[in-house]
């Protein structure tokens, strides 16, 4: 997968979104940390170690379970992040509340792409021509509040929306996060499949 991304602030600014391919670019991590970029690395790590220890080895363990509706490969994203939660929740969120971050995770393997999100991030698809919503998280709230209505690290089980879809006639991916009234927009295009 390629990805290709721009922002523009608006009047509202915020935090950079940071981009990080990793597993021959069939995985891809967007974190947006909103108290210094400290835990980014802390999210690429763990959820670089759990999703190529799962690609390596199927009968990889974790303390979380699968969700019936999803995929399998879906579920191994959906717990990859829960992982990266619980690491940020238990260490450096354990006496006081000083990190959290909204992150979107990426990951395709063979003809599926499967992905995980916690934060303001939407998801559309390109097939065929026709562009397709695939989530939009967190814009209901732009009227009302400017800051994320949801981060990893800062509750023990935080809403987390996954999904999949498959590459058949697939031409594009954009993932991208808009505030509001502010226009203040950041943006990704995946593509090549």
């Amino acid at each position: 997968m390629i990805t290709v991304s721009q922002g523009a602030s608006g009047l509202q600014k915020m935090p950079n979104t940071q981009t990080a391919t990793l597993l021959n670019d069939h995985l891809i991590i967007f974190i947006r940390s909103w108290n210094g970029p400290e835990i980014a690395q802390k999210i690429i790590d763990e959820v670089n170690h759990y999703m190529s220890s799962v690609e390596a080895d199927l009968e990889v363990t974790s303390p979380f379970g699968f969700s019936e509706n999803l995929s399998a490969l879906t579920n191994k994203v959906k717990i990859a992040m829960l992982l990266a939660n619980d690491n940020i929740y238990n260490t450096e969120n354990k006496e006081i509340y000083q990190h959290g971050a909204e992150v979107a995770i990426v990951f395709q393997k063979d003809s599926e792409i499967s992905w995980a999100c916690v934060g303001r991030f939407s998801l559309e698809a390109q097939k065929e021509n026709r562009k397709i919503k695939l989530f939009d998280s967190g814009s209901r709230f732009d009227d009302a509040i400017l800051l994320p209505v949801n981060l990893i690290g800062i509750m023990k089980d935080p809403e987390i929306l996954a999904g999949s879809i498959s590459t058949k006639k697939l031409q594009q991916l954009e993932i991208k996060s808009v505030f509001g009234q502010y226009e203040s927009v950041w943006e990704c295009q995946i593509s090549d499949f």
